[in-house]
């Protein structure tokens, strides 16, 4: 039997009801084509950590927003494992090929927190056990930090 895993919640939402979601930072690598085919099948929409560069802002924004516009409220989980080993440590799944908390990830980040739907946000993802010099909670405090510094 195959235990619970970082992405059994999503899951086990998905195989109750509909579930209208957008994953950002996905890795190709690190997800099977069996999990892209049920994504595929089941209407979830991803954005892949390599379109996460400052030149295809524009795109990704459209893709953020074409979703927001077809959901009546917005709940943004940050899953810090998405984030490179080197700022994020302390996850179960550490990425060596995640992304960073740069110029693009924050025009994106800040896009998303802009949105009048959005009402709630959480953290997930995070290891202390882990987290070497408390890079990773830093990191997710200084992300929840910008949603109260938000206008």
């Amino acid at each position: 039997e195959i235990g619970a895993s970082s992405g059994t919640g999503f899951y086990q939402i998905a195989e109750k009801e509909n579930l209208n979601s957008l994953h950002i930072g996905i890795q190709k690598n690190s997800n099977t084509l069996k999990l892209f085919d049920y994504a595929h099948q089941n209407n979830m929409k991803y954005i892949l950590a390599d379109e996460l560069f400052f030149e295809n802002l524009p795109k990704v924004y459209e893709k953020i927003n074409d979703f927001s516009d077809s959901v009546d409220v917005l709940y943004l989980t940050i899953c810090m494992d998405v984030f490179n080993v080197a700022i994020a440590p302390g996850v179960s799944a550490q990425s060596y090929n995640g992304i960073f908390a740069d110029a693009s990830f924050m025009h994106f980040y800040r896009h998303i927190l802009n949105n009048k739907k959005l009402l709630a946000l959480d953290i997930a993802e995070v290891n202390p056990s882990l987290d070497l010099q408390e890079r990773t909670s830093r990191l997710a405090a200084s992300l929840i930090n910008e949603w109260f510094m938000q206008d």
